[in-house]
């Protein structure tokens, strides 16, 4: 299920930070996704209206694929944040 492999997908980097999740910023990598995918919705709502569901969902995956890459190459917390955020964005 969707909701399963973002849990999991964060669950894998949380551990890595050790003592360091009172940083700001890793609060950041928890919570970036949901505000992402709050503004994000009704653009994609029109988009697949326009372009058509499949073509929608297909890029989605694609991109969220490719977020979840950058998660695993991620060395700092910027990069996780970024990928975090081009999850959050598509996800339809």
């Amino acid at each position: 299920s969707p909701i399963f492999s973002d849990l999991f997908a964060v669950s894998l980097i949380v551990p890595a930070f050790g003592g360091h999740l009172l940083d700001h910023n890793v609060v950041w990598i928890g919570s970036i996704y949901g505000i992402a995918q709050f503004f994000s919705q009704p653009l994609f709502g029109r988009f697949a209206d326009r372009f058509g569901i499949r073509t929608v969902t297909i890029c989605s995956i694609l991109i969220s694929a490719f977020s979840y890459y950058l998660i695993s190459l991620g060395t700092n917390v910027y990069i996780m944040v970024l990928s975090r955020v081009l999850a959050g964005i598509f996800k339809v």
